[in-house]
């Protein structure tokens, strides 16, 4: 079965004459299309159930007769390989982008070709990317914030410093090229702490401040 129009587009017509319903077969100087004539799905089934379908407003819905939005799948779904992207923070085009408008906020799944993945997480801040706002590097396991290359198990990089962390205490690093800290807040009848622990006593050693008589207490091998 073959139809061919020396001059113009092929079109090949079904159509269901008691409500009028056409789907179009077509092959013209674009390419192919297939295409519903009127305000109505366009449904695809194997073993006559259906798998997917595109409604009259275009959304596409995979495992679901009514999709909610361009692309609404119900079920898991598998990405491998290496997916092409927009340039993005690494300086490689293989990853999964999801993005918004001006590809400004977005999720990156980013492989280094050696099956490690970074996930990138990007914000949007008066309409500018926040770059490296967060990424979970696969390769390390480590979380960088500010960092696409965290260095600690935790990372946090308001800028930066030039500083490796220690081998011994590279769990959490907080670096900036000026001032850098960490602040741990409390009510105003609390205690601030930071307790050192082994297998044997989870407070072995400690360091507190005492807001409801403002003090600072040290304690070493349990007692202050």
């Amino acid at each position: 079965f073959h139809v061919k129009d020396a001059s113009g587009a092929a079109v090949i017509r079904a159509e269901n004459g008691g409500d009028s319903k056409i789907v179009d077969l077509i092959a013209d100087s674009t390419g192919g299309l297939l295409r519903t004539v009127g305000s109505y799905p366009l449904v695809f089934n194997t073993n006559q159930t259906e798998r997917a379908r595109i409604d009259a407003s275009g959304n596409f819905g995979i495992g679901t007769s009514a999709p909610k939005e361009k692309l609404d799948s119900r079920g898991s779904a598998v990405f491998s390989g290496d997916h092409a992207t927009a340039t993005n923070a690494y300086g490689t085009a293989h990853g999964i982008l999801l993005s918004s408008t001006s590809n400004l906020g977005k999720i990156t799944a980013v492989s280094n070709g050696s099956n490690d993945v970074k996930l990138e997480i990007r914000g949007l801040d008066g309409g500018s990317a926040n770059s490296n706002q967060l990424v979970l590097d696969g390769g390390t396991s480590n979380v960088g914030i500010g960092t696409s290359a965290p260095a600690a198990t935790l990372h946090v990089d308001a800028s930066n410093s030039g500083v490796t962390p220690n081998a011994n205490a590279d769990e959490l690093f907080v670096e900036g090229s000026g001032n850098a800290g960490i602040t741990i807040g409390t009510g105003t009848s609390g205690a601030g702490q930071l307790c050192f622990g082994d297998s044997g006593d989870n407070d072995i050693g400690a360091l507190a401040y005492l807001h409801d008589v403002n003090a600072m207490r040290f304690s070493v091998n349990g007692p202050e």
